[in-house]
């Protein structure tokens, strides 16, 4: 149940030499990406001695709302073929907030605004069960209440674990 970070450290100084050498040997094997992120979890990784993969984010270049950005952002990952995926799509449409602004707008912008954070979250999906389904990593980041861990694709998602 979550080791602290001075408890860690502990540990690896209590590792021989021979084991950090060999612990490193693989965190620099190890690729972290996201995606709906700006490079934050990627290049923290980086600093703790992993290998920097891609941040697809609108920061970075990507509209991941055209279906021309998600192409790319897929030949971005396959071509890099990441060890670990953040993955942190759009919780607006899906937030407790947000379901108290739906009752005041317009049941047509209602619409399009769920419509477009479904849509985020489908390919959010598809790139989480691609992972997993490799054998690696990914990780699926929603705050705890958000409406979105009820989508059946997320549910769908969360059995391929």
């Amino acid at each position: 149940a979550g080791f602290e970070e001075e408890e860690a450290d502990q540990v690896y100084g209590a590792l021989c030499r021979s084991s950090r050498r060999r612990l490193q040997k693989t965190l620099d094997k190890i690729t972290v990406s996201e995606l709906y992120s700006e490079p934050r979890i990627a290049k923290q990784a980086a600093k703790e001695g992993m290998r920097q993969g891609s941040s697809i984010d609108l920061k970075t270049g990507y509209d991941l709302s055209k279906q021309a950005d998600q192409r790319r952002a897929w030949r971005a990952l396959q071509a890099e073929d990441p060890d670990l995926i953040m993955i942190c799509p759009p919780c607006g449409p899906f937030s407790q907030m947000q379901a108290i602004n739906y009752a005041r707008m317009s049941m047509q912008k209602a619409v399009a605004l769920l419509g477009e954070g479904l849509h985020h979250l489908e390919f959010a999906m598809k790139v989480y069960e691609w992972q997993v389904r490799r054998g690696k990593i990914a990780i699926f980041e929603h705050p705890d209440r958000s409406k979105a861990w009820e989508e059946e694709r997320v549910q769908i998602g969360r059995a391929h674990v």
